[in-house]
């Protein structure tokens, strides 16, 4: 056997070790990242715990109208109304209840039976008023996290369904009724809109990063 065989044996050895601990660093580390994600954080098998959110009760036509009464006399301030008049007033109530379309279809004896519940939701939240410009603030906040470009617009249904999860807090923080709840979701809608496009002063930087409401 010539001199250059061994050598040329021992040569091959290494490489192939070599080869294996390279493979064999390789599989770690791919491993790694499976067992770890990109972030690094260890993916934890312990099951997510899922806040129930309790659907909210299916309002009746009637309940509807007194319900959306109370929300219109709550989103005009008095100072800025003339005096209660039973007339102009429940002329008021008649033209609302016909250009809503969650009451296309009735009779006239059901559209009668509206008005009388929108005048009784409108004249007993006549004298209040709800300022929804913290809602609106908060929702503006809130959009300016995302980032148009990489994100698509939520929906309303979305918005919704986020802000239900915090209903009780929120309930409670800011001492709100139904009427002047629902009046605090789409004032936050419309406040969310406009801090969604503006993107100046915030811009999601990964599509991965969930997005949640803090009210802390």
């Amino acid at each position: 056997m010539s001199r250059k065989e061994p050598a040329q044996s021992e040569s091959l050895t290494r490489a192939k070790r070599l080869f294996i601990a390279n493979f064999s660093l390789f599989a770690f580390l791919i491993a790694a990242w499976l067992i770890f994600g990109r972030t690094g954080d260890p993916v934890s098998t312990e099951p997510v715990a899922e806040t129930v959110i309790i659907p909210e009760k299916q309002l009746s036509l009637p309940e509807q109208a007194y319900l959306k009464g109370q929300m219109d006399a709550l989103s005009e301030h008095p100072m800025t109304m003339p005096e209660f008049e039973d007339d102009w007033v429940r002329n008021i109530c008649v033209k609302m209840i016909q250009r809503d379309s969650t009451f296309d279809g009735a009779s006239d004896v059901q559209i009668k039976a509206f008005v009388e519940e929108y005048y009784r939701g409108y004249s007993e939240r006549f004298e209040d008023y709800f300022d929804s410009s913290t809602a609106r603030s908060l929702g503006y906040e809130f959009g300016l996290k995302f980032d148009p470009a990489i994100r698509r617009f939520p929906g309303l249904a979305s918005i919704k369904r986020e802000l239900a999860l915090h209903k009780e807090k929120l309930v409670s923080k800011f001492e709100l009724d139904e009427p002047e709840w629902q009046l605090f979701v789409k004032a936050f809608d419309q406040g969310f809109r406009r801090g969604f496009y503006q993107i100046e002063d915030g811009v999601t930087a990964d599509i991965r990063t969930p997005i949640r409401l803090n009210f802390d």
